[in-house]
């Protein structure tokens, strides 16, 4: 799967141990440092799509109003 926001990482996987040396790194730290990535992006994305409805949670903590247009129709 893959993730179309994530900045693209030279990979260290462990097919490339021999072709570069100093990146040696453990197949756990390559899957683990792909697993954080991928959870950064995810966290980003959830955060941009609820930010309006934080906004509008904010607002309504800040005024002390809710639904003022519905309660204006029903009077």
């Amino acid at each position: 799967m893959r993730f179309p926001l994530v900045k693209r990482v030279e990979p260290t996987s462990p097919s490339r141990q021999s072709q570069h040396p100093h990146f040696r790194q453990s197949s756990c730290q390559y899957i683990s440092s792909a697993f954080s990535r991928n959870l950064g992006a995810l966290w980003r994305i959830k955060r941009a799509r609820t930010r309006k409805k934080d906004e509008q949670e904010k607002e309504v903590y800040r005024t002390g109003k809710k639904n003022t247009d519905k309660e204006e129709e029903q009077a």
